[in-house]
């Protein structure tokens, strides 16, 4: 979401003026007062240390706005829901209510809630969506200095409809921000399954060398005991040994994975099976 919005409900609240967050002068007036109005972005450094100004740690300021989100996560949840079931009727009625909010309230978390129920819709049929709302997301995303859930639940949600070109740039923006986020926050967790999902979805093109690329960038962030995501990056590797002509030690590689995905979760290893089977119908 937008952090200079929280910011400014936040300092309103505590009664505070923008000359009284901006006594230590490293921002300006004018500097805190666009990004409070999210014309503009400042540093995390910068941002620190006005949260400190407003008397409350970093964590509790980063508790408000997850908490500011909760009523547009609420209709990700709904979306989530529908989309799932394939209910198409359910998607239009959720991109025109999310709309209608847009219209009543001018809270613009609402528009870019009716952008990403039409890219998913789009996956499962034809809608029309302006570029301009393409990019309208992809610049959202790329501008918030921190990424909240509500952000990598947007992000994912809507990568799949983006152009390649806005697609390539917030994989970059992902890979950038994987090392900043420690190992033990959940949205370290998302943002490793979008990249991984990306690398699927660029497999069906053959696009075997961007693949690699992603994965020589997830590897370093995994813990010793990311043994999920180290999975699912070895099955990766089987196909791209598949697809660059490593036909028998690229299915080796996949078969090994999905032993070990057979061992907690059947239904994810019958997943990944599927897609080795098409792999092995089309590469054999």
């Amino acid at each position: 979401m937008n952090i200079g919005i929280s910011y400014r409900d936040l300092r309103r609240e505590r009664g505070l003026t923008l000359m009284d967050v901006t006594t230590t002068g490293e921002i300006s007036y004018s500097q805190l007062s666009k990004f409070e109005r999210g014309e503009t972005s400042i540093t995390i450094h910068h941002l620190v240390n006005l949260v400190h100004n407003l008397g409350i740690s970093f964590a509790e300021f980063m508790t408000a706005i997850e908490e500011y989100n909760s009523p547009y996560k609420f209709y990700i949840e709904e979306i989530d829901n529908a989309y799932k079931k394939a209910d198409i009727d359910a998607l239009n009625a959720i991109a025109q209510t999310q709309e209608n909010l847009y219209g009543e309230t001018n809270q613009i978390l609402f528009k870019y809630n009716a952008i990403m129920t039409k890219l998913l819709l789009n996956d499962l049929t034809e809608v029309e969506i302006p570029e301009a709302d393409k990019h309208l997301i992809s610049e959202y995303i790329l501008k918030c200095s921190i990424w909240t859930s509500y952000e990598v639940i947007l992000l994912g949600n809507s990568l799949r409809g983006l152009t390649q070109s806005l697609q390539d740039v917030l994989v970059a923006d992902m890979i950038a921000k994987l090392p900043t986020i420690q190992e033990s926050n959940p949205l370290k967790v998302h943002i490793l399954s979008i990249l991984i999902n990306v690398c699927f979805d660029r497999l069906r093109s053959e696009e075997t060398d961007e693949v690699n690329d992603i994965m020589a960038a997830i590897e370093p962030q995994l813990s010793t005991n990311a043994y999920y995501f180290k999975n699912r990056l070895l099955f990766l590797k089987g196909i791209v040994a598949i697809v660059e002509g490593q036909f028998d030690e690229g299915v080796s590689k996949c078969q090994n994975a999905i032993q070990v995905f057979e061992l907690f979760d059947e239904p994810f290893a019958k997943m990944h099976q599927d897609e080795l089977d098409a792999y092995i119908t089309n590469y054999a």
